[in-house]
C-alpha cells in the first residue's frame, strides 16, 4: 500500500509538473509573439507593444530598441545642457541621433545641489552634491560607463569611483536593475508593503518610488552583445506603467539582459526615432496628462545612438 501511495504522489507531481510547464510555455509564447516589429537599419530592431500584458496582467504600451552592437555601424553618446532644459527631440538637435531615450534623474534640492553624476569625453558636466544622508541620495548608487575602447558598462558605484574613474563617459543612476546576471532590480523595494502602504509613503521614498507603477525608462546589456532599450509608458487605461521588480523582470526574463540600470521615468521618459512623426516621439509621454505624443517633460541629459 505504501509503495502504491508514493507511486500516485509521484505521478500527480510529475501531471502538475508538465501542467506548470505547459502554462509558463504558453505565457512566454503570448508574451514573445504580440510584439511589432520593424528594423531601423542593419543590426537595429524597434519593438513595440500596445495591448494587454498577460505577464503583469495589466494593459502596457513598451517601446525597446534592440541593438545588435556587433552588426549595427553605430554608438552609444550622451548630452547634457545642465540648466537648460528642453524636450528630448530639441535637446538632441544637431547632434547626429539615430533613436534617443531620456538620461538620468536632473534632480537639484532646494539648496542647489546636484544629485547625479554625469561625465561625457573626460569633461565632469556635474557630480553628486547630495549628503550621504539625503533622502534622494540613493538615486546614484549605480552608473552606465563607456571606456575608451567604446566599450559598455553598467555597474554599482559611488561618488567617489565616478569622480576618480579614467573612464571618460559615466552616467549614474539608479536602481541597478541586474547586476552581474542577478536580477536583483526585483528586491530592491525591501519590506512586504502593500500597494495602499507604499502609496502611503513619501513621493519620493525609495520603496514608493520603485515600488509603483510608473512610466519607466531604463537601459540594458545582454551576454551576447546587445544593448537593450526600453521606454515603458505608464498614467492611463491604455498603459498602466511598471515597478521596478516588473521591469526587471521584462528586461531579465523576456530581453535576457545580463546587466541593465533604472534611467529617470515618470514625465522624463521619452524615445526617440529619427525621421518619425510627432518630432520623433514614438512613445507617449505623460506631462501633458494625455495619452499622445506631446506630453515631453523639458528635460537637460538623454542617451543617443548615432552612427560610429
Amino acid at each position: 500500500m505504501l509503495l502504491k501511495s508514493i507511486k500516485i504522489h509521484v505521478y500527480l507531481f510529475l501531471v502538475f509538473l508538465i501542467a506548470s510547464c505547459n502554462s509558463n510555455k504558453n505565457l512566454e509564447l503570448k508574451v514573445n509573439n504580440g510584439w511589432s516589429t520593424s528594423s531601423l537599419q542593419k543590426g537595429i530592431i524597434w519593438k513595440q507593444w500596445k495591448a494587454y500584458y498577460p505577464l503583469f496582467s495589466s494593459n502596457q504600451t513598451i517601446n525597446v530598441i534592440d541593438i545588435d552592437l556587433d552588426k549595427a555601424d553605430v554608438k552609444l553618446d550622451w548630452v547634457n545642457s545642465k540648466d537648460k532644459f528642453q524636450p528630448v527631440y530639441k535637446l538632441i538637435e544637431g547632434k547626429g541621433a539615430l533613436v534617443a531615450i531620456n538620461g538620468t534623474y536632473p534632480d537639484r534640492d532646494k539648496e542647489g545641489r546636484w544629485g547625479s553624476f554625469f561625465k561625457r569625453n573626460d569633461s565632469i558636466y556635474q557630480t553628486i552634491e547630495y549628503p550621504k544622508e539625503h533622502p534622494l541620495y540613493w538615486k546614484s548608487e549605480g552608473f552606465i560607463s563607456i571606456n575608451k575602447k567604446g566599450e559598455i558598462d553598467i555597474r554599482l558605484g559611488n561618488k567617489a569611483l565616478y569622480e576618480h574613474t579614467d573612464t571618460p563617459y559615466v552616467m549614474s543612476s539608479s536602481p541597478v536593475l541586474i547586476q552581474e546576471g542577478v536580477p536583483v532590480g526585483k528586491y530592491f523595494v525591501e519590506g512586504n508593503y502593500t500597494q495602499k502602504e507604499l502609496n502611503e509613503l513619501h513621493y519620493e521614498d525609495r520603496n514608493r518610488h520603485q515600488g509603483v507603477r510608473h512610466p519607466r525608462t531604463a537601459i540594458g546589456l545582454t551576454k551576447d552583445n546587445h544593448l537593450i532599450m526600453v521606454v515603458v509608458d505608464g498614467r492611463s487605461e491604455q498603459a498602466k506603467g511598471m515597478s521596478a521588480k516588473e521591469l526587471t523582470t521584462l528586461l531579465f526574463d523576456i530581453f535576457k539582459c545580463n546587466k541593465a540600470l533604472n534611467l529617470d521615468g515618470g514625465g522624463s521618459s521619452t524615445m526617440w526615432i529619427k525621421d518619425h512623426p510627432y518630432n520623433g516621439v514614438v512613445n507617449y509621454p505623460t506631462d501633458n496628462g494625455k495619452f499622445d505624443h506631446e506630453g515631453c517633460r523639458n528635460i537637460s541629459m538623454a542617451l543617443i545612438i548615432k552612427a560610429k
